[in-house]
Parts: C-alpha cells; structure tokens; sequence
C-alpha cells in the first residue's frame, strides 16, 4: 500500500467515519423495504413523490453518509487540515440520519410535517457538517487537484442543499412556500450539482489517491486531473448561477450535459485504464465493484441521451438506477470494502503502539469471501432492477427490493464482523 504525501496522524478517532458509515446498510435496507412493498410504482417516473423518497434514500442516506463520513478523513490526511469541532461528528451523522427519514417519510406519504422536519434537520445537519470542513479546506496547506476537487465539491454541496430545501418546502403545498414554477430546471440543476458536482467531483478528487494507495495503478496526472476538477464541478455551478438569472433551459441542460461527459464518459475510462494497467494484478474482489461502476457509468451517460432525445419512457428510471444503483452505489460499496479495513488496521496499530495488543492485517478484517459475496449480491440486485425498469415488471421490482433489503443486511454484517475482528479477543 502506498502512503506516500499523506498525513496519517492527523485522522481523526475511528468513531467519526464509523458513525457516518453505519447509516450505510440501514438505508440501504430502507430503500428495498419501500421498492418490495411499493413495486415498480416507483421505477416508472421520477417525478413521482414516492419515487423521490427512494432516490433520496439513496442520496442522502446511502452516498451522503458515505461521502460525508469519508471528508472527516480524507481532509485533514489527504489536505493536512484537521477538522474541528469532531466531537460534534455523530451529532451530524444522526442529524443526516434522522432529516433524510424524516424527508423519505413526508415525500412517500405526502406529510408536510415530516418533509418540514426533514428540511430543518438536514439543514442542521449540513451547517454543521460544511462549517468545519469548509473551515478546514480554506486553510489547508496542501495544494493541487485532490484539495481543488474538494474544495469545489463542498461548494456545490452548499448551492445542492439550497435547492433541495427549495424543493422540499414546494413539497409541503403550503401558500408560504409553493412549488416553484421552474420547477423543472431546479431538479435538473438540483440533480446536476448532486451527481457531477458533488459526487463526481469527489470521486474525480481521491481517484488519485486511492488508485495508487490501494491498488498500486497510477492516478491521472496533475493537468489532467485539476481538468477533471473543474470540469465536474464549474458546469453545474453555473448552471445554478445561471437558473438564478433566468437562463432558458437549454442552456441549463448544456451545462449539465457537459459535467455528465465528464463523470460518465471520461472518468470512467481513465479508471479502468489505470486499473488495467495496475502494477499488482492480482484479483481482488473489491475491485470488481470499481469495475462495474464504470461500465454503469457510460450507459448512464447514453440514458440521459436517451431521455433528453426521445420519448422512450424507461429512459429516465434507467439513468437514475444506472447512476445511483450502477455508477454511485457500486463505487460506494468498492471504497468501503478497503476504507474501512485501513482504517480499523492504521488504529489498530497506532492503539498497538501504545501498549494495546497487535491488529490482524487488512485482509483478515474485512474478508475477500465476504466482499465478493456482497458484489454477487449487488450484481443481481443491479441487474434486476434493470430488467423490472426495461420490462415494467412489479414482481421483478419487488425482487429486487428484496436483493437491496439483503444487500444493506449483508453490508451491516460485514462491518461489524470487520470492527469485532480489529478489536482482538477479549
């Protein structure tokens, strides 16, 4: 494993990440418990309310908590600024757990309570959560394209989480806040700078840290990954600039199109022809999670083409469960299967050093029987929901609810299995 340029002893205490990634499984379990009880009802349309109680089951209680628990430490190892204020961490993380249930209830049952409850939580949650990371990331000493792509990121996280209080407040009917009349360009702008800005603009951000730290593959270089940055993260932000002023909205969906190049259409390929070219080859089961996110990645990209050209009516579920089950999901799913283990070795270790007894190595936390079990499962679960989409078949839908309740019981499994394992016998 390469470490190089990366200031482990700044990570803060394990609980911190843990915190956040153990909301991971119980959304994961919420969202196929609403798609087997619920059918293909919700893999018909995206406008629907209960489709967009999934879908953020997903965004927010899935990826959120994995991109927010994994900035705790990637700033102050990767950017070599602590964070403060960590012990206010778990606070956030249930305050992000509780706002995305609270959101997923009202938008599913239509209750105004819930989804003002939801938005006060959430919004609690994201001040307190940018606030100390932003802080940190503004006074990083490190430079180049990792702390640049973060830096963007937390800024569209900012303008991402406006909009979507917008939206939720539309959601509630009530003559304070009605729903926009733009509503359409706000969920474009809304979806863009979640999906490319954020997200993809993190994973573009670490691809150079993680491909050669855990797989030995050489990360895109410096020009080519602050071009990555900018390209993800510039386009949805004007495009949020740009849905203030009033801009049509083909201009709005030319901006997004171009982040959406980027993240399914340029990433993808730089990551399995780093992966490819890896210096150790041996087969590991976590990378195959990495594998089929980026094969999703660009069939996302040609349902959005799909969506934005024709009338196919599937089109739309399509590029959500490609980009959220295929793209986002398995990426999330590869990243943990060696964060954690590394994490629960690199604490280990240091707890060793102060007198504590020795931690298994990294393999025998989180096992390759146990990861590779998990992508079987997250394979089938993917490739069903795709053929219930493409079909419109309830019963393959509800199938597949029930793939994603197993997925999300098998993840918790593993975590606690991996965190018993490093703290020993006894």
């Amino acid at each position: 494993m390469n470490t190089a340029g990366l200031s482990l002893d700044q990570a803060p205490p394990l609980r911190v990440p843990l915190a956040f990634y153990t909301l991971i499984p119980v959304f994961l379990a919420l969202g196929g418990g609403l798609l087997a009880h619920d059918g293909v009802a919700l893999l018909v349309t995206g406008w629907a309310p209960p489709t967009m109680a999934l879908v953020h089951v997903f965004t927010l209680g899935v990826l959120g908590a994995a991109m927010w628990g994994s900035m705790y430490p990637l700033v102050p190892v990767v950017a070599g600024a602590r964070v403060p204020g960590l012990a206010l961490a778990p606070a956030v993380a249930a305050a992000l757990g509780l706002g995305a249930s609270a959101l997923v209830v009202g938008l599913r049952f239509g209750s105004p309570v819930a989804l003002l409850m939801g938005g006060a939580l959430l919004a609690l949650a994201l001040v307190a959560f940018l606030g100390p990371v932003g802080w940190a990331l503004g006074r990083a000493p490190a430079r180049g394209a990792t702390v640049l792509g973060l830096r963007l990121g937390v800024l569209c996280l900012a303008a991402l989480g406006g909009l979507g209080l917008r939206l939720a407040l539309g959601h509630t009917r009530t003559e304070a806040w009605p729903m926009p009349d733009a509503r359409a360009d706000l969920l474009l702008v809304h979806v863009g700078l979640g999906l490319f800005g954020w997200l993809g603009g993190l994973i573009a951000a670490v691809a150079g840290q993680v491909m050669p730290m855990f797989f030995l593959a050489r990360g895109p270089g410096p020009a080519v990954a602050t071009g990555l940055a900018l390209a993800h993260a510039l386009p949805p932000l004007a495009a949020a600039v740009g849905l203030g002023l009033g801009w049509p909205t083909p201009w709005l969906l030319a901006l997004i199109g171009m982040a959406a190049v980027a993240a399914f259409g340029v990433q993808p390929v730089l990551v399995l022809v780093a992966l490819a070219r890896r210096k150790r080859r041996r087969p590991e089961a976590s990378l195959r999670f990495f594998v089929v996110s980026a094969l999703a990645a660009p069939l996302a990209l040609a349902a959005g083409v799909a969506l934005a050209r024709t009338d196919y009516p599937p089109a739309g579920p399509l590029l959500g469960w490609l980009a959220l089950a295929g793209w986002a999901l398995s990426l999330v799913l590869g990243m943990l299967s060696r964060i954690v283990p590394f994490l629960l070795w690199f604490h280990g270790v240091s707890q060793a050093d102060e007198g504590r007894g020795p931690v298994p190595p990294m393999k025998r936390l989180w096992l390759e029987t146990e990861v590779a079990g998990l992508w079987w499962l997250h394979s089938a679960m993917l490739l069903c929901g795709l053929a219930a989409i493409t079909l419109t078949n309830d019963l393959l839908a509800r199938a597949t609810g029930g793939l994603l309740f197993g997925e999300g019981v098998g993840l918790a499994l593993s975590l606690r299995r991996a965190v018993v394992r490093a703290r020993g016998p006894g």
